[in-house]
């Protein structure tokens, strides 16, 4: 049995997140798991905090000295009131920085990583957001967006991790590890949840999960987790720099035709 970290992977009462729900099949299957979350984790770490990124990964190191065998970053917020800030810090630092502080763990044992995208960057990104995430210069990237909508963010900054995936699969395989991304496509999970929601927001939800092919329903948690684990396992070992669409068929009425990824 291996050893897996998963960022958001806190198992609140309730519904779960695709984390929570990704921790608990890893758990039914027999592993050990690290959950890195704000709070109910194993590692409680703010990571929107640049120095609390920091110290999770020093408490991997503690806590799994002999390394491990996968991460998957589910952490994420989202929604009109969080700042641009807070998206870059906590969805794109908050993966990228937690992934290179783990790469000697990962080393270790030859691990897996999947990083978690979502498929809003298909509507939402703009490319120069995309450009000024990749630049990965903190400050720069900081400044850059404090006056975009933080819709244009939240997407632009998980197409940005995609993207950054791509660019380091040979580095990471040199080492055996391997990096993959999921994209999530409209799953059911606390971010997604129409609590507070206006009559008109719950319209274009309705409209939106209409036009998914498969069942005109919302994923489970659990079906996106299912994706995610197969990626982090030996069944997945010749798997690498891949981009896995868990959407219900949603992307081809978004994109029809031939796209990049």
């Amino acid at each position: 049995m291996g050893t897996y970290v998963v960022t958001g992977g806190a198992m609140r009462p309730g519904r779960l997140g695709i984390g929570g729900a990704l921790k608990q099949q890893l758990l039914d299957a027999g592993h050990s798991v690290i959950a890195v979350d704000r709070s109910d984790a194993e590692i409680v770490a703010d990571l929107s905090e640049p120095a609390e990124r920091l110290r999770a990964v020093e408490e991997l190191s503690t806590r799994a000295p002999e390394g491990i065998d996968g991460m998957a970053t589910c952490a994420a917020v989202g929604g009109a009131a969080v700042t641009p800030q807070m998206l870059a810090e906590v969805n794109f630092f908050g993966t990228i920085d937690l992934i290179n502080g783990a790469r000697p763990l990962l080393k270790k044992k030859a691990g897996s990583v999947v990083v978690v995208s979502s498929h809003t960057f298909v509507l939402w990104q703009k490319d120069d957001i995309v450009d000024l995430f990749m630049s990965l210069d903190r400050e720069q990237i900081l400044a850059g967006i404090e006056t975009s909508s933080p819709r244009a963010v939240y997407a632009s900054g998980k197409r940005a991790l995609v993207q950054w995936m791509r660019s380091q699969v040979a580095a990471y395989a040199a080492d055996g590890v391997r990096l993959n991304t999921v994209v999530p496509g409209f799953t059911d999970t606390p971010l997604t949840s129409r609590e507070g929601a206006s009559a008109d927001e719950q319209r274009l939800m309705d409209q939106f999960q209409s036009s998914i092919p498969l069942g005109q329903r919302m994923g489970q948690p659990e079906e996106v987790a299912s994706a995610i684990e197969f990626l982090l396992s030996p069944k997945a070992s010749f798997v690498c720099g891949s981009v896995l669409y868990v959407d219900g068929g949603h992307d081809v009425n978004l994109r029809p035709g031939p796209v990049e990824y």
